[in-house]
C-alpha cells in the first residue's frame, strides 16, 4: 500500500534523507523510490543490456502507449535505462524503442491533445528510436488484420459494419463490446510489431492490472488462454510485462514523483455509475483498487497463482486433444465447444421435426466450430443473429411441463 505523507514520519529507511512516501509500509525519499521501482523494471529486461559482440543486431522492442499511468511510467523507465546504457557505453543501446499509440477517437475522446502530447514525449524522449499513432479504424482498413473477424461477422448477420463503431455496436452489450475492443487493440498492436520488425512487445500492465486480466478472463470463458497471454514468453513476439512486480498504486505515485502527471491522458468515456450496467473488466478493476489499498498481498497472490498455470499447448498435448485457432481472437479453439454447452443440460424433448431443426441449425454450428468459448460468448445476445446460443428455458416453459390441465 502506498501512502503519501506531508509532513515525514520517518526518515527514508535506505539513505535516511526525508521521505515523501511510504510503499509496503516502508518509508521512501523520491531518488529512493524511483530507484525502488526502476530495478523491478530493468530485473524483468536484463536480456536487452549493451552487446559488445561483433555484427549483433540490436532488438526492435514495441512499447504500447495509452496514455495511462502505467504505460507512461514505463516509457519513462525505459529510455531512463536507454539513457544510462548510451552514457556509459559510448552511444550504444541495448534494444531500439518503438511507442506506438492506437488512436480511438472514433469511438470515444480524450480529455487532451492526442498529437500535441505525443510531440511532448518525442522532445522528452529523444532515446525513443520512434514515437507515433495508429488509427482504430486501420484494424477495419486492413485486410490483414480484420480478415477471418468480419469474414465471421458478416457470414452470420444481416448487417456488414462499415466502421469500428459499428462492429462493436452489433454487440449490443457492454462487457462483449470492450472485450472485441481488447481483441482489436491486441490485433493492430501485433501488425503493428510486424512491421517494425520488433522481435518483443513489452506491456506496461502492473501486478494490480494482471491480477485484473486473470479474474476477468476467467469470468468471460477465456480462462484456458491466461497462461499464454500473461505469463508465457515463447510467444512470436515476445510478451514482457515488466511492471509485473510493482503495484498500481506504486505505479500512480510514480507518476507524481516524476511529475508526468501533464502527460496522462483520460477516456471521454465513463463507465456507467449502476453496477449492474457496468463491464466485467469494470467491476474486476473497482474490485481490486478497493482490495490493493487494504490488502495488497491478495494482488500478488492472484498473479503470483496464475503464473504456476501451464501452457493451454501443454495441457491439449497431454490430454491429446486436437484444438484449431480461434478465427477471432487467435487462442485455442476445441472443436465441440458448441456442442456442450447444448449437452450440459436437457431444455426440450425431442420432437418430430427435431431432425429438420438439426439440419436448420448446422450451419450455426460450423461457424461456431471455428470460434473458441471466449468468443462464442461474445456474441450471445448480440445483433451477430445466426450464433445461436443454447438457449435456457423460461419459468414458464418449465412450469407448463408440470400443468395438469
Amino acid at each position: 500500500m502506498t501512502t503519501h505523507t506531508t509532513d515525514s514520519v520517518a526518515p527514508c529507511k535506505r539513505c535516511q534523507e526525508p521521505s515523501v512516501l511510504i510503499s509496503r509500509s516502508e518509508p521512501f525519499c523520491k531518488k529512493c523510490f524511483v530507484k525502488f521501482v526502476q530495478y523491478k523494471q530493468k530485473k524483468r529486461m536484463e536480456d536487452y543490456k549493451v552487446n559488445y559482440t561483433p555484427g549483433a543486431k540490436v532488438p526492435d522492442v514495441l512499447l504500447p502507449l495509452s496514455f495511462g499511468r502505467s504505460s507512461l511510467a514505463l516509457l519513462d523507465m525505459v529510455a531512463d535505462m536507454l539513457r544510462f546504457q548510451s552514457s556509459t557505453h559510448g552511444g550504444r543501446q541495448g534494444l531500439h524503442l518503438h511507442a506506438v499509440h492506437i488512436d480511438e477517437t472514433g469511438i470515444h475522446g480524450m480529455d487532451g491533445d492526442v498529437q500535441e502530447t505525443l510531440q511532448n514525449l518525442r522532445a522528452k524522449y529523444p532515446e525513443c528510436s520512434t514515437i507515433t499513432s495508429v488509427k482504430l479504424e486501420s484494424f477495419l482498413e486492413d485486410p490483414s488484420v480484420n480478415r477471418e473477424v468480419v469474414k465471421i461477422v458478416a457470414s452470420t448477420s444481416t448487417v456488414s459494419p462499415n466502421n469500428t463503431k459499428e462492429l462493436l455496436a452489433m454487440l449490443v452489450k457492454r462487457t462483449p463490446q470492450q472485450d472485441m475492443l481488447n481483441i482489436i487493440r491486441l490485433k493492430i498492436i501485433e501488425k503493428v510489431a510486424r512491421d517494425l520488425n520488433c522481435t518483443t512487445i513489452i506491456w506496461g500492465h502492473s501486478m494490480t492490472r494482471l491480477a485484473e486480466l486473470v479474474i476477468s478472463l476467467t469470468a468471460k470463458g477465456r480462462g484456458n488462454t491466461i497462461s499464454d497471454i500473461l505469463f508465457s514468453e515463447q510467444s512470436e513476439p515476445r510478451i514482457l510485462y515488466p511492471l509485473n512486480e510493482v503495484l498500481g498504486s506504486e505505479v500512480a505515485d510514480y507518476i507524481q514523483v516524476q511529475s508526468l502527471d501533464q502527460f496522462v491522458l483520460s477516456s471521454l468515456s465513463r463507465r456507467p455509475a449502476t453496477t449492474k450496467l457496468q463491464s466485467i473488466d469494470e467491476l474486476v478493476n473497482q474490485y481490486f483498487v478497493s482490495v490493493e489499498q487494504g490488502f495488497p498481498s491478495v494482488v500478488s497472490t492472484v498473479v503470483k497463482t496464475a503464473a504456476k498455470l501451464a501452457p493451454s499447448s501443454a495441457v491439449y498435448e497431454s490430454r491429446q486433444l486436437e484444438v484449431s485457432t480461434c478465427k477471432i481472437c487467435g487462442g485455442p479453439a476445441m472443436p465441440d465447444s458448441l456442442e456442450w454447452l447444448e449437452k450440459i443440460t436437457v431444455n426440450f424433448p425431442p420432437s418430430a421435426d427435431g431432425l429438420q431443426e438439426n439440419q436448420d441449425h448446422q450451419e450455426s454450428k460450423d461457424t461456431s466450430n471455428e470460434l473458441c468459448y471466449g468468443c462464442i460468448t461474445l456474441f450471445k445476445d448480440s445483433m451477430v443473429s445466426e450464433l445461436n446460443w443454447p438457449k435456457r428455458s423460461t419459468k414458464e416453459e418449465v412450469l407448463a411441463e408440470y400443468s395438469l390441465e
